[in-house]
C-alpha cells in the first residue's frame, strides 16, 4: 500500500469513527467495550480488527481490548501511525507501573535491571539500554536519574522493551503509558533504538480517545 493509500485509509477510518460518535454507537451496540475505572465505554468500529471479538447479541464486552495498528499498511481499517503494529486498552489498576521502585522484588524486569545495570549502553543523556539476561535479542530502555551510576534507583522508569527484528529492519518495541482512566499499551517498529516517546504517545492516545463512546456511564 502506498503512503497516499494509507493516508486515505486513515481518513476513511476517522470518518467512520466520527459517524459512530454522532450516532451514539446505536447502530453497532456489540462494538462497545467496558473497562473498570474508565469514565466512558469505548466504541470500536466494526471495520477495525479488535480482540476479543465482539458478540453477536449486542452485549457490552467487559474488559480490555486490543486493536491492529497501521504497520506497513497491511489493513485498510486500522488505528495508529504507520509504524504502530498493535494497541491495547486495559484497566489502569492492572499494571504495577513503570517505576523501578514499584516493581515486585521477584519481577524478571527488576532482576534483569539489577544484573545488567553495569553493562548498560547510553543512548542519550538520561536513556540507557539494559540487555535482557534471558533473551539476547531483547533490551530494556530505562530513563534514569543518573546515567553514570551503576545501580538502579526507585525513580528510574522503564520506557520501552525492544526486541531485534529482521522483519522490520530494526526493532519491535513495546510501551505502556497510563492515561487518566485507562492503561494504554502499544507496539511499534523502529529502525533504531528510540530515545524520545512524547510525540508517538500523544498520537496514539489521541486516536484511542476518539474511540470513546459519547455518553458517560
Amino acid at each position: 500500500m502506498t503512503t497516499a493509500q494509507a493516508q486515505a485509509a486513515r481518513t476513511k477510518l476517522f470518518g467512520l469513527i466520527a459517524a459512530l460518535l454522532l450516532a451514539g454507537c446505536a447502530p453497532s451496540a456489540d462494538s462497545v467495550y467496558r473497562i473498570d475505572g474508565a469514565a466512558t465505554d469505548f466504541c470500536v468500529p466494526r471495520a477495525v480488527d479488535a480482540t476479543p471479538a465482539r458478540p453477536n447479541q449486542g452485549r457490552v464486552v467487559q474488559g480490555g481490548f486490543a486493536l491492529s495498528g497501521c504497520w506497513n499498511g497491511e489493513r485498510e481499517n486500522c488505528v495508529g501511525e504507520k509504524n504502530v503494529l498493535s494497541l491495547s486498552v486495559s484497566d489502569k489498576a492492572s499494571s504495577p507501573g513503570r517505576r523501578f521502585g514499584d516493581l515486585p522484588v521477584d519481577a524478571h524486569l527488576k532482576i534483569a535491571a539489577i544484573q545488567g545495570r553495569g553493562m548498560a549502553t547510553h543512548l542519550g543523556s538520561e536513556v540507557i539500554a539494559i540487555p535482557d539476561s534471558v533473551d539476547a535479542n531483547k533490551l530494556f530502555l530505562w530513563n534514569v536519574s543518573n546515567a553514570n551510576q551503576t545501580t538502579m534507583v526507585d525513580d528510574d522508569t522503564l520506557e520501552v522493551t525492544c526486541t531485534k527484528s529482521p522483519e522490520v529492519g530494526g526493532y519491535i518495541c513495546n510501551r505502556t503509558q497510563a492515561a487518566d482512566d485507562y492503561l494504554l499499551g502499544y507496539s511499534f517498529a523502529s529502525q533504531q533504538l528510540p530515545t524520545t516517546f512524547k510525540t508517538l504517545d500523544s498520537s496514539v492516545q489521541r486516536q484511542i480517545e476518539e474511540l470513546r463512546c459519547p455518553t458517560t456511564r
